[in-house]
């Protein structure tokens, strides 16, 4: 693998713990203190009750997440399967969040709610797009090519490795 890719490989895997201590960070957060600025109680209800449906599933996201980020820094394939899955699940939390912020006006309550929740929702989106793009790339791009030219493989050594190429071919 090339000095650019390991380093690529290695921002991922830091984005990915980073992410996992934000999301252990905002349930810790939740939890012990009233970190809700709503000051519609109907409105509070409401956002409530959908944050309350989150714990189990983001905390199984933080384990995807460190799982992911492990693996990647200690070159074990592991790490770029549960990267896979870490991104679909960032995209996915990342759409139902806005989605109910834009629907229940959550955006539009004031200066900080905006700030939090639209970049919440942007980490999301965005890393879990590049996390799934940087592995689906390597992963499932490769296989059909029989022969492939120096640009067409993989630069990840566990791909090129498991389509039979050898790792020093891949850079």
């Amino acid at each position: 693998m090339n000095t650019g890719s390991q380093k690529s490989i290695k921002i991922i895997a830091l984005m990915e713990l980073a992410i996992a201590a934000g999301i252990l960070a905002f349930w810790t957060a939740f939890f012990s203190t009233d970190l809700v600025g709503i000051s519609d109680p109907h409105l509070k209800e409401i956002y409530l009750a959908f944050e309350s449906a989150f714990p189990v599933a983001d905390f199984f996201l933080a384990l995807l997440l460190i799982m992911g980020g492990v693996g990647l820094l200690r070159k074990m394939s592991f790490g770029y399967f549960f990267t896979l899955m870490a991104g679909a699940s960032l995209i996915f939390l990342g759409l139902l969040d806005a989605s109910f912020n834009s629907r229940q006006g959550l955006y539009f309550i004031g200066l900080a709610e905006f700030l939090l929740n639209i970049s919440i929702n942007a980490v999301c989106l965005a890393a879990g797009s590049f996390f799934v793009f940087k592995i689906w790339r390597c992963q499932y791009r490769r296989p059909t090519l029989k022969n492939p030219s120096r640009s067409e493989r993989c630069d990840i050594p566990a791909c090129n490795l498991r389509l039979g190429h050898s790792a020093k071919g891949a850079l």
